[in-house]
């Protein structure tokens, strides 16, 4: 007879707020870095997620390559400014 895998577990949360999920349950999903928290007034559940850049962000929004070279370029620009010490005048000898 198959073994049919389990669906529930009984976790255990520390003092500390840390939960340790079995790694056989890590494991089947592909061991993510990451968990989105759900809840309701019942209840809650885990889902694995993944953490975006900014970049991949823009990118999954439709935002052209174009204008994120041009924001790049803009961000350089302001970052040299403000690294270059202000010219002052000259004090007369």
């Amino acid at each position: 007879m198959p073994r049919r895998s389990r669906t529930t577990w009984i976790l255990k949360i520390s003092r500390s707020n840390q939960v340790t999920i079995p790694a056989a349950v890590i494991a089947r999903f592909g061991r993510p870095t990451h968990l989105e928290l759900f809840h309701n007034d019942e209840m809650m559940g885990l889902f694995p997620c993944t953490v975006m850049t900014y970049e991949e962000q823009a990118k999954q929004a439709g935002i052209p390559d174009v204008v994120l070279n041009e924001a790049r370029r803009i961000l350089r620009e302001r970052a040299a400014q403000a690294a270059t010490p202000p010219r002052g005048r000259s004090s007369p000898a």
